[in-house]
């Protein structure tokens, strides 16, 4: 496996429902720290933001009016318009805050006001994400404020985790949810969401280390963490795919023999060492020696039953072997086990496509059209832009329901993805056979697309 990457969201300009918060970071974001020169409505937005951060709400509300009138159609318009609307439905409250802001500055020891402050900050913050549209750059200014003022606010730590957490910026929930942990460490849904947050973030090690102090808390908690939810953990825990570092780099680099020699002194220590064991038969898959390879990966779910990694790389010799009906079973096991992880992205979603892309090509060999259209329609759930599932159920149609109305939209969906490359290119060869050959049954050279 390599080292998993972390895939920041796209910038977008768009208002977004805060039930929901796709994982996207907003333009207000960007806006507010990037160093790059602005213009026009930009340059005005810009300002009122600033003004905003710094509680100085009637000079914000300025230049965000002059940046809704600047440009009106513009997107930057349009957050601008939410910003004003803002300030202007809470004018009382704001006004009394930024005056006594105005206080606090300058009797910065004032412990009451900074902690009256905060809490005014963290109640205002709640009500904007209580909207249900809105930019989370407001309510995120807010608690930052507020935690600034006091920063023993850990409610209002908890609430901006949850903000980066529903945008997808994994790495700051997760360092909000340890600041909490820092100053409560008996909090449990921190040890909760942090433990999400590092699988988002690929920090396996880490969510797992985090999944075991929040089992190791939970204790006697019955009425919060039922059996159910404690299974729950466990089996999240059991699905982590970690590995070791150290030894992740030396695979990277090529550096077999030196991965070799560490992972054999770790299994000399720990003979029911799991993750060495894996990582061993990656070595020997490497080598070539797929019968050494196999017997580690065996070993490893002796100790291990659940450890997604071994299923996934004993699969895939299954697979090469051409015993199809274990590779079934591996690439199922690991597919369900990955399944359960809160969040799955970057090469661990990799390689879970890869996982149902390998299962509905055995399928499709074996004749078992129903489970082989199940695999590609579970592909195209997870990422509906998935080019070469679009493909592949084109394939499906036409050559096992023999359905020329449904292939022909499933090539066509392909081409509209990109026409370019050579999925694109295989589908536009797959539309000119069917415009030319009205009998279904005369089969042109279409097979399954599948690159890992």
């Amino acid at each position: 496996m390599t080292a998993l990457t972390i895939y920041l969201p796209k910038i977008r300009i768009k208002p977004i429902l805060i039930s929901t918060f796709p994982a996207l970071i907003l333009y207000g974001l960007s806006i507010l720290f990037s160093s790059c020169p602005a213009y026009g409505d930009q340059a005005l937005l810009k300002k009122g933001v600033k003004n905003y951060k710094n509680s100085k709400y009637r000079k914000a509300a300025y230049y965000f009016y002059e940046a809704k009138r600047s440009d009106p159609d513009s997107a930057e318009a349009g957050m601008a318009a939410y910003a004003l609307k803002t300030i202007r439905d809470s004018r009382s409250l704001m006004q009394h805050m930024e005056e006594d802001e105005a206080v606090f500055r300058a009797d910065i020891n004032n412990d009451e006001l900074a902690m009256d402050l905060s809490e005014r900050h963290y109640g205002f913050a709640k009500k904007l994400i209580s909207n249900p549209i809105t930019y989370p750059i407001f309510p995120e200014l807010h608690l930052k404020k507020a935690i600034e003022l006091n920063p023993d606010n850990t409610n209002a730590r908890m609430a901006l985790g949850d903000i980066y957490y529903k945008i997808g910026d994994y790495q700051s929930a997760l360092q909000e949810y340890e600041n909490i942990l820092s100053y409560d460490p008996g909090d449990l849904r921190a040890y909760e969401m942090a433990g999400r947050s590092a699988v988002g973030s690929g920090y396996f090690t880490k969510a797992d280390i985090l999944y075991r102090q929040l089992l190791a808390k939970i204790g006697n908690d019955g009425e919060r963490y039922d059996a159910k939810k404690i299974g729950k953990i466990k089996r999240i825990i059991d699905a982590l795919p970690v590995t070791y570092p150290e030894v992740e780099r030396f695979l990277r680099d090529g550096n077999i023999e030196k991965a070799e020699s560490i992972l054999k002194d770790r299994v000399d220590l720990n003979p029911s060492d799991h993750i060495a064991k894996t990582a061993l038969a990656r070595v020997y898959l490497e080598k070539g020696n797929k019968k050494l390879a196999e017997g580690f990966l065996k070993e490893a779910l002796i100790s291990s039953p659940a450890y997604t990694v071994a299923h996934f790389y004993l699969a895939r010799i299954y697979y090469a072997s051409r015993d199809y009906e274990n590779s079934i079973n591996e690439y199922a096991v690991f597919k369900d086990e990955i399944g359960a992880l809160p969040i799955i992205r970057g090469d661990l979603k990799k390689i879970y496509m890869h996982s149902m892309y390998r299962l509905s090509e055995i399928y499709f060999m074996l004749r078992e059209h129903d489970e082989c259209r199940n695999q590609i329609e579970e592909i195209l759930k997870a990422d509906p832009q998935e080019q070469d599932a679009h493909y592949n159920l084109g394939v499906y149609y036409y050559v096992c329901e023999h359905d020329r109305s449904k292939a022909y939209k499933s090539f066509a969906k392909t081409v509209e993805i990109n026409p370019a490359n050579e999925t694109g290119k295989a589908a536009k060869y797959a539309i000119e056979f069917m415009r030319n050959n009205p009998d279904s049954r005369f089969t042109p050279d279409l097979s399954f697309i599948y690159d890992f």
